[in-house]
């Protein structure tokens, strides 16, 4: 039994504790001393239920629905609580050990109080009339009415409320601190992770036809706390990153025809290049001492044959913190799953998580075109071998059930109704995507995968063919796509913003974020949020145009999308960006919080 289900016996046992004093009161009534006793004996009782209920009441606000905190406080962290222990546990952060123990002593102490006013199993006394009651007191069991007998027990309970009451307070004032810098710890670690995986993608891609390999990198959203006793090795071997890596082709895709490399645009290298097959992989952290193989998933959802996206952003195992044995109370993933959550189970579903370990390490991957992308046809393998960059190793893994995909579809395209046998691409799926690109953004800010700007053409969605899944939880998941290249070459280093012929530092990235939002919301694209030119009078042209789709905004997203995109748009002008901690802080909060709530409303829907 956890710790969080002791509290519930303790605040069970109380009020049975105070019904059984005044039940011997009533029966006893008329000794001067034993009604004193008694009656000192009920308001201690009844003050430590009041304080233990305050103190669920105070643990629950914020986490649990309003509605619920008040039945919940009757009968705390009963089945009914178990969708919520989890976010609970988080609370408790780092205090969850002492937490424990405090809960742990006001149980003895309650156990022993049950034992000295002789309660049975059945929270009844066990004696109902005076004889019993004399009789019982003059053999000098455990069975006492003095209320010196109950000053040792009630100090152990008033002791360990109190810790309780106090631990539980500063706790949720510290709540919104800690969790701050546990998501600005969370983006140093993503971001290091995603940029050395790019860079070991690229040491792996050793044959002459490296230019024209495309590589994907899955968009998900990742809403997690990491409380300080996790170190961040261990956090992030639990990271899944499904990636997703193009085709060979006979020439560059630079110059597939032979006119230079000026002759194709972004655009068109990606249509080309998915224009064969895609080899589905899946990508996770190796720590030392640990070669982990995938373990079989629960039978797997079909991959929605109509679309599958293509690019940036990780994917990741739905991880529990590490707390002591008697808290590890484990919630259904349905009970527990957030609307961020949803999103991010969309996509676990279609890969294989490695978990197991084997003493028989795979090898060293030096040619990804050669030791994976020509192997498709061949029978499955478990597990391909590592790749590396400088500091880490990475364990290279097949996808489950979507090894191939068969053509690309950008955003744009899905915008402008170029693709007539996609499904309809309606305001769930919109806000999805919304959601995941800006925690992406977030998340992949400074990294080889994402560049100052994004556009429509970074976005894609992949196809697959045969039929359309019937029960598929999400059609579009969208990926960035990148012609893997030189990490030096990419954006991972800062941008100098006088090379944008603009006088002072400005946010690009979230003047592109803002039009991207808006096309999506809107349903089609529109010329004058085109992300192209960089001079200062384009900037500002582009800005005024999605200012001026407010209302078109707020008809198809909502106040909370409106509001998102105003800040973004605003954003622009700023000295600090996403380099910033306090100001990813405010983008979490403006942005992608309100996305996740507008997700969240329509998930009870």
């Amino acid at each position: 039994m956890s710790g969080l289900e002791v509290i519930g016996l303790v605040v069970g046992l109380l009020p049975l504790a105070v019904q059984a004093v005044k039940c011997y009161r009533t029966i006893l009534s008329g000794g001067r001393n034993v009604d004193r006793d008694l009656d000192a004996l009920i308001r201690d009782l009844e003050t430590e239920h009041v304080r233990l209920r305050t103190t669920c009441d105070v643990l629950f606000d914020g986490v649990v629905p309003l509605p619920v905190i008040d039945k919940l406080i009757e009968t705390p962290f009963g089945p009914e609580s178990k969708p919520y222990c989890e976010k609970l546990r988080l609370r408790l952060w780092d205090e969850s050990g002492q937490f424990e123990e405090q809960v742990t002593e006001m149980q003895r102490a309650a156990e022993d109080l049950k034992a000295k006013l002789a309660i049975d199993e059945h929270g009844k006394t066990k004696f109902t009339d005076r004889i019993a009651i004399v009789k019982e007191l003059k053999r000098r069991t455990s069975f006492t009415l003095k209320k010196k007998d109950y000053d040792e027990v009630m100090t152990r309970i008033k002791t360990a409320n109190s810790v309780l009451h106090e631990l539980t307070g500063k706790t949720r004032g510290l709540e919104p601190n800690r969790r701050r810098r546990s998501q600005a710890r969370l983006n140093i670690l993503i971001r290091t992770l995603a940029r050395s995986i790019f860079n070991a993608l690229y040491r792996a891609t050793t044959c002459r036809c490296a230019d024209s390999h495309t590589v994907c990198l899955e968009l998900v959203p990742r809403n997690m706390v990491i409380v300080p006793s996790e170190q961040d090795d261990q956090v992030a071997k639990d990271f899944n990153f499904h990636v997703v890596m193009g085709p060979k082709k006979e020439r560059s895709l630079d110059d597939p025809d032979g006119d230079g490399p000026e002759a194709i645009s972004s655009t068109t290298k990606i249509q080309k290049a998915a224009s064969d097959y895609w080899k589905s992989l899946l990508i996770r952290l190796a720590v030392p001492g640990n070669v982990p193989l995938p373990a079989p998933l629960p039978a797997p959802s079909p991959a929605p044959s109509s679309i599958v996206q293509v690019t940036s952003v990780m994917q990741g195992v739905s991880r529990k913190p590490k707390w002591p044995i008697s808290l590890s109370f484990r919630p259904t993933r349905e009970a527990s799953i957030s609307a961020t959550q949803t999103l991010v189970g969309v996509s676990q579903r279609f890969i294989m998580l490695p978990s197991q370990a084997s003493t028989n390490e795979p090898p060293a991957l030096s040619n990804l075109c050669q030791d994976v992308l020509k192997r498709a046809k061949e029978p499955a393998v478990d597990h391909y071998g590592y790749i590396t960059d400088i500091e880490r190793k990475f364990g290279l893994y097949p996808g489950q059930g979507e090894s191939e995909f068969c053509k690309a579809v950008t955003l744009r395209q899905v915008l402008a109704g170029k693709e007539p046998n996609l499904p309809r691409f309606d305001y769930p799926e919109k806000l999805r995507v919304a959601l995941t690109l800006c925690a992406s953004i977030l998340h992949l800010h400074s990294t080889p995968w994402l560049g100052r700007l994004i556009t429509l053409d970074d976005v894609v969605f992949l196809r697959q063919d045969g039929p359309l899944p019937p029960h598929a939880n999400s059609l579009y998941r969208p990926f960035l796509i990148k012609i893997l290249r030189e990490p030096a070459s990419s954006a991972s280093a800062p941008q100098d913003f006088r090379a944008l012929n603009t006088p002072r530092p400005m946010n690009l990235d979230m003047l592109s974020l803002g039009a991207l939002l808006i096309q999506v919301i809107i349903g089609r694209t529109d010329q004058e949020l085109d992300m192209t030119a960089t001079d200062m009078s384009s900037i500002l042209s582009k800005n005024q145009a999605g200012n001026r789709l407010g209302d078109q905004i707020l008809e198809s997203g909502g106040i909370n999308y409106a509001d998102a995109v105003k800040w973004c748009l605003k954003s622009l002008f700023g000295t600090a960006g996403l380099d910033n901690d306090d100001f990813c802080q405010k983008f979490s909060v403006e942005v992608v919080a309100r996305l996740e709530e507008d997700m969240a409303l329509l998930s009870n829907d």
